[in-house]
C-alpha cells in the first residue's frame, strides 16, 4: 500500500537536525517546487518539510478523486495524515492560498500540530457578500465565467490569468513561470479544484484560529483584494497583516526575500 508520503512526495530540505522544521503547504496551479524561491534564505534558520497537493502533479493524481477533495478538507486531512506519518507535530506551518486554508481547517482539526499560521495570500471566501460588507473580488457570474473558461480551453485561461494572476509586468519571465506550471495540472483536475476553492466560505473557522497568524498579502492581487486580508486580520485573535511590497497572487515568487524576512521576524 502506498503511503501519504510516497504519493505526496513527502520532502525534508536541510540535515542540520538542531534547526527547526517548517511545513511548507503549496497552492493552486503550483507545486512544491514553487519553493524554491524561498528555499536558500530559509535554509539558514530552518529545515524545510513539503509536499505536493493530490492532483497537483503526475505523482500525486494517484492520490486524487473528485469526492474526498469535493471540499478544502480533503486537502487539510492529507495535512494532518502526512505530520502524523512524518511525526511533526508542534511546529510552523506556511502556505499559499488554498494551501494556507487547508492549514488554517488542519489545525483546527488537530491543534496540536502547529504552533504559528503563516498565510500567503489567503482567503476564506471568494464571493463578494455585500449583505455583509465582504468584497471577496468575484461575483457569482464572475465565477460562473471563469469556470465556463477553464472547462471551453484550460491552456488559453492559462495562457491569459498566468500572467495578470503574477503581477510584476516588468518581469514577464514569472508570469510565464506560473503559467508553465498551472499547465502541468491534468485540465480536468484544474477544473474541480478551482471549483472547490472558489466555492469555499470558511469565514466562520477563521473566528476559531487561536495560535499567532501572519497574514502576508500584496496591495495588487487579482485573486484576493486586500479587503480580504484586512478582514482576516481584523477576524483572527491573535493575527497580524504585513504587506509585501509587490503585486499580484504569487508574493514568494516576486518578492522572495522580504517574505522570507517577514516569515523569521515573526517567528522569532
Amino acid at each position: 500500500m502506498q503511503t501519504k508520503s510516497f504519493q505526496h512526495n513527502f520532502t525534508i530540505h536541510g540535515t542540520d537536525e538542531s534547526k527547526p522544521i517548517l511545513l511548507m503547504v503549496h497552492g493552486f496551479g503550483t507545486s512544491q517546487n514553487v519553493w524554491h524561491f524561498l528555499r536558500e534564505d530559509l535554509l539558514t534558520n530552518f529545515r524545510l518539510a513539503m509536499y505536493d497537493h493530490a492532483g497537483a502533479t503526475e505523482q500525486s493524481n494517484l492520490a486524487y478523486t473528485p469526492d474526498r477533495y469535493n471540499t478544502l478538507y480533503g486537502f487539510a486531512e492529507d495535512l494532518v495524515a502526512l505530520c502524523d506519518e512524518n511525526n511533526l507535530h508542534n511546529i510552523p506551518v506556511l502556505g499559499h492560498s488554498m494551501g494556507g486554508m487547508s492549514a488554517v481547517l488542519a489545525s483546527l482539526m488537530r491543534p496540536d500540530l502547529f504552533t504559528h499560521l503563516l498565510l500567503l495570500a489567503p482567503s476564506p471566501c471568494f464571493q463578494n457578500d455585500h449583505e455583509h460588507n465582504y468584497l471577496g473580488g468575484f461575483s457569482e457570474n464572475d465565477l460562473k465565467s471563469l469556470f465556463a473558461t477553464i472547462e471551453q480551453d484550460y491552456y488559453a485561461w492559462v495562457a491569459g490569468f498566468a500572467p495578470i494572476a503574477m503581477g510584476n509586468t516588468n518581469r514577464p519571465e514569472l508570469g510565464t513561470y506560473f503559467a508553465n506550471t498551472l499547465k502541468s495540472v491534468r485540465p480536468d483536475i484544474a477544473l474541480q479544484v478551482a471549483r472547490v476553492i472558489f466555492s469555499i466560505d470558511y469565514r466562520k473557522e477563521i473566528e476559531r484560529i487561536t495560535i499567532p497568524t501572519l497574514i502576508m498579502q500584496t496591495q495588487s492581487d487579482i485573486a484576493v483584494p486586500l479587503h480580504v486580508a484586512e478582514y482576516m486580520q481584523s477576524h483572527i485573535p491573535r493575527s497580524v497583516l504585513k504587506i509585501v511590497e509587490t503585486d499580484g497572487h504569487l508574493p514568494h515568487v516576486s518578492a522572495p526575500r522580504q517574505v522570507a524576512q517577514y516569515i523569521r521576524e515573526f517567528l522569532q
